[in-house]
């Protein structure tokens, strides 16, 4: 979830940097922003290399994608061997982990879940395994 937040605001802030960038594509084909790329913060607008930033966006998408699916892997393998139930834990883990791929709302949903789920856990109150 947090990843694909990170993700979705670095790509604004390359979006909105891109809305005021005159290129010459027609007629010396696509070329990568060069320049620095904004960011407005509490403290003050910082600037970053639109390259380095392209970069950190492209491993957010990448990397919250391997993470979400590691973790899907995990739960298979948890239903697989009998520690939770495909009907029940285990299915609606995958469900939720399936809806952290969804951009925004999903992400949301997904990080309300499993982060409900750690706390109910930690304060013993894991209904599942009762």
């Amino acid at each position: 979830m947090a990843s694909g937040a990170a993700d979705y605001q670095i790509g604004r802030a390359l979006t909105n940097r891109m809305a005021y960038q005159f290129t010459k594509a027609a007629y010396e084909g696509w070329k990568s922003p060069v320049g620095s790329t904004a960011f407005k913060t509490i403290v003050g607008t910082v600037y970053a290399d639109t390259k380095l930033v392209q970069g950190i966006s492209t491993s957010f998408k990448v990397g919250g994608a391997i993470i979400g699916a590691a973790g899907m892997a995990m739960t298979t393998a948890e239903i697989i061997s009998g520690k939770k139930q495909l009907i029940g834990e285990g299915g609606l883990d995958l469900i939720m982990g399936g809806v952290g791929f969804i951009p925004g709302g999903g992400w949301i949903a997904s990080g309300l879940y499993f982060g409900g789920k750690y706390v109910l856990q930690e304060t013993g109150n894991d209904f599942w395994n009762k």
